[in-house]
């Protein structure tokens, strides 16, 4: 007899996330939208012109050293999360590992996607990078909070970085949800 096997939504997108830490590449932040793999891109307001360098060395995901040239409103890491519809879930999350040699903090959300536009479920906690590696561990928990839709024609985990110079190492991350 055959079952079936109930793949969780999450993990195409945290195929991706191993695959890029198993590669090695990089080179230079030279255009606003950069995809650094399948469902995983940087994403800066063209204004911004961030100009730098990534790179995805074997065992870690990121390494990102960048600059803005202009005055910009966003800038951030997109990964893909195929979810479409949240029933039956509680909790939708991501747990993160990285380190920064000054202290950084990161915004997370969670990008819905519907014809009419998206929107931003923030995660309440900041993602702190130090000096030293950190765990950063965070779910929304989605029966309490308003601004997650349902059903989505897309979603993405979006960690918002500064506006200003930034150097950090995103070592791990996964997604999840329950």
């Amino acid at each position: 007899m055959l079952r079936r096997v109930r793949i969780p939504p999450e993990t195409s997108a945290n195929l991706c996330l191993a695959r890029l830490r198993r590669a090695e590449r990089g080179g230079a932040l030279d255009a606003p939208d950069l995809r650094l793999g399948p469902k995983i891109w940087l994403h800066a307001d063209p204004s911004l012109a961030p100009e730098g360098t990534w790179r995805s060395p074997r065992g870690r995901l990121l390494d990102l050293v960048a600059r803005p040239t202009g005055p910009g409103g966003w800038f951030a890491l997109h990964v893909g999360f195929p979810l479409p519809s949240l029933a039956g879930r509680g909790l939708v999350g991501f747990a993160l590992r990285g380190a920064a040699p000054r202290p950084l903090l990161l915004r997370a959300a969670l990008r819905s996607g519907q014809a009419e536009g998206f929107t931003d479920a923030f995660f309440e906690r900041s993602v702190m990078l130090r000096p030293e590696s950190a765990t950063h561990v965070d779910a929304l928990f989605v029966a309490e909070r308003t601004d997650i839709p349902e059903r989505a024609g897309f979603r993405e985990l979006v960690l918002f970085l500064p506006l200003a110079d930034v150097t950090l190492s995103l070592h791990d991350l996964r997604l999840f949800s329950l």
